[in-house]
């Protein structure tokens, strides 16, 4: 979930997307892991991975796990971070 920074609430974007769901049905990758993407405009292929950002506009992530499962209890599954991409 994305929260716009400077009213510390969501991001008023237009269409009203801010987190990446399971019924979205976002497309994965082979290894199991899912590329979440954050931006003012949504990447070629990948419309359904993206979050929508307002350009110029500080933001920042909000991650809530529900059912979490024992790799997070015992931390063998860590958050991975955040990572510019090209293009």
């Amino acid at each position: 979930m994305l929260c716009q920074g400077d009213v510390s609430g969501y991001s008023p974007t237009s269409p009203r997307r801010y987190g990446a769901w399971w019924d979205r049905a976002c497309f994965g990758n082979a290894d199991g892991s899912v590329d979440i993407v954050m931006g003012p405009s949504a990447p070629e292929g990948l419309r359904k991975n993206w979050i929508p950002t307002t350009a110029g506009r500080a933001w920042y992530p909000y991650f809530r796990l529900f059912g979490p499962l024992q790799p997070y209890f015992d931390r063998s599954w860590p958050l991975p971070d955040i990572a510019l991409q090209d293009g």
